[in-house]
């Protein structure tokens, strides 16, 4: 089979077809269950074609797909080889890495540039790894540091350096309760500096939050993370 029937067109045949008109869900009454299955398979392979090729937002021209798809199935003659075939997707990745690297150098800039700023206000105290924090409210001086593999209750807030916020135990209602083993480099170091009921404001470097993989859609690779910390327990 080809590289386009088996890679291509399997991937994005449901998806194509939904952009394109040929098939709406809103026309589409599932009251069967060869309906059922078909529409289950269909959602997931939309799923594998965002999730490898980004779907619209990763360049995919939809009227093109479908033509794409529709020569293939149809057995007409397709207007590119394999080989081209080939070519045009590499061409599509390396152009979306070299993007995604140019973002990720940007950010890492913009962290660098912040990091500078923010160690020179007062109160502010940079450790050996980069971390920096400021102490905003303390509590029991006589309290017991966490060790490494202490487990830990705290609120927390994180945000990035714009203050877009991405995490918040307060927005959920409750603290969180993990270990110092399971957990970013950045959090390990800073709670171990901490005591009860301490307060912190802690601005972690990339390469001791997520590095260049980043986490999720919305910690970009090296970004640079703030959070807010109070740490209401040491178990």
């Amino acid at each position: 089979m080809s590289f386009l029937k088996k890679s291509v067109v399997t991937a994005m045949v449901m998806t194509s077809f939904v952009h394109t008109g040929v098939v709406s869900a809103q026309d589409l009454a599932l009251d069967s269950s060869e309906k059922k299955y078909s529409y289950a398979v269909g959602t997931r392979l939309a799923q594998q074609l965002s999730e490898q090729f980004g779907g619209e937002e990763g360049g995919i021209n939809m009227e093109a797909l479908a033509a794409g798809i529709t020569d293939a199935i149809t057995g007409k003659t397709p207007q590119m080889t394999d080989e081209e075939a080939i070519a045009a997707i590499e061409a599509k990745q390396q152009e979306r890495l070299a993007e995604a690297l140019e973002k990720s150098n940007e950010a890492a800039a913009r962290g660098d540039a912040y990091r500078e700023e923010n160690g020179k206000k007062e109160g502010v105290v940079q450790t050996d790894s980069g971390l920096q924090y400021l102490v905003v409210s303390s509590g029991d001086a006589s309290g017991d540091l966490p060790a490494a593999d202490s487990t830990v209750v705290v609120n927390y807030r994180g945000t990035l350096i714009d203050g877009t916020e991405f995490d918040s135990s307060y927005n959920r209602g409750e603290p969180a309760t993990f270990s110092l083993s399971g957990i970013i480099p950045g959090w390990s170091e800073v709670l171990q500096l901490m005591r009860a009921g301490d307060k912190w404001s802690v601005v972690i470097p990339p390469e001791l939050a997520y590095g260049p993989r980043g986490a999720g859609p919305q910690i970009g690779p090296n970004e640079t993370l703030i959070f807010d910390i109070e740490l209401l327990e040491v178990k």
